[in-house]
């Protein structure tokens, strides 16, 4: 397969016996002599020869690793906190932050919480709205 990132070495005189049309630049080799004729020279395509790369040429007979590129695969939301800011391809393992209260003391304690967020705490008090010591934030009756 070649996706245009392979380059062929070979002669681009048209008017040579060892023309190549597939060639995409000139190596300087092109025969003395006009007219059709058998190329009996090993063409060299440089290209990136790593099945890894997303440029893979497999036509490439001269590998050129400069020439390879990679996708960078990760987490491309960047809200999730392994937001991987190069990558190109989303993994589809992005992890987002869990928002409540991570305080053990708190009556809303979340052990799954990350983030800190809303924590309720037990005030003792009188909760009795018609007694003289009422408390409006008193979640716990003191017997007061």
């Amino acid at each position: 397969f070649n996706d245009g990132s392979c380059s062929y070495a070979g002669c681009t005189d048209s008017t040579k016996s060892n023309f190549d049309s597939k060639a995409t630049f000139d190596d300087g080799l092109c025969a003395s002599g006009p007219g059709p004729g058998p190329d009996r020279r090993r063409k060299l395509t440089d290209g990136c020869m790593d099945p890894e790369a997303s440029n893979y040429c497999s036509t490439a007979t001269s590998h050129q690793s400069s020439h390879c590129q990679y996708n960078i695969v990760g987490c491309t939301d960047s809200a999730a906190f392994n937001y991987l800011a190069v990558a190109q391809q989303d993994s589809g393992t992005c992890s987002f932050p869990t928002y409540g209260c991570t305080v053990p003391s708190a009556r809303n304690f979340d052990s799954s919480a990350q983030i800190l967020l809303g924590c309720q705490y037990d005030v003792t008090g009188c909760p009795d709205s018609r007694a003289v010591n009422y408390n409006l934030a008193a979640s716990i009756d003191d017997s007061t």
